[in-house]
């Protein structure tokens, strides 16, 4: 049985990187892009999950999701944001369609 193949520790170096400055990208933008405490947005808004800052990798398993999920409910737009920035969150919404 053949053996996988491995990465080299250079291509481990660079795929470490990218996503370590991916991270600080993200970090940034959650830090620019936070709503102010208490801050919910209009019912009506509707919001793509690829307006939030989240990493490509969970942005393709959203989309790639059957159904998509490409924009959010009016919970997950209040909220998200929030508890991206690593605020506590109570929330409410109907159930079901």
């Amino acid at each position: 049985m053949a053996k996988p193949k491995r990465r080299s520790n250079k291509k481990k170096e660079d795929l470490k990187q990218k996503v370590e400055e991916e991270i600080a990208s993200l970090n940034e933008r959650v830090e620019e892009e936070a709503p102010a405490r208490g801050y919910a947005p209009p019912l009506t808004q509707t919001v793509a999950f690829r307006a939030l800052p989240i990493s490509e990798v969970t942005l393709r398993g959203l989309e790639g999701a059957k159904p998509a999920f490409t924009v959010m409910t009016a919970i997950q737009n209040a909220c998200i944001p929030h508890a991206l920035a690593g605020r506590d969150i109570l929330g409410a919404a109907r159930t079901g369609r």
